[in-house]
């Protein structure tokens, strides 16, 4: 049987909000591990966020990661006039 982990302890292992982690859940450009519901709570296998740690290159400052988040902002920003 697969280690799951509750969303909540997931954003804390990448010093997130769990509000971010749902972006990233559903921004199919972040490649984030799908979650399984039970009980209309978010729980995901331990080894795919290990494999997608894997795929990711994580930054120093905060444990956040870097291209992730830098590709969720650019998405959010508006050009310039």
């Amino acid at each position: 049987m697969s280690v799951l982990v509750i969303a909540k302890d997931v954003a804390k292992r990448y010093g997130i909000h769990v509000k971010t982690l749902a972006r990233w859940v559903h921004d199919e450009r972040t490649g984030f591990p799908q979650p399984v519901t039970i009980g209309n709570r978010w729980y995901f296998p331990a080894a795919s966020l290990e494999a997608w740690d894997a795929r990711n290159e994580r930054i120093s400052s905060g444990n956040k990661l870097n291209h992730v988040a830098s590709r969720v902002d650019d998405a959010h920003e508006r050009p310039r006039p």
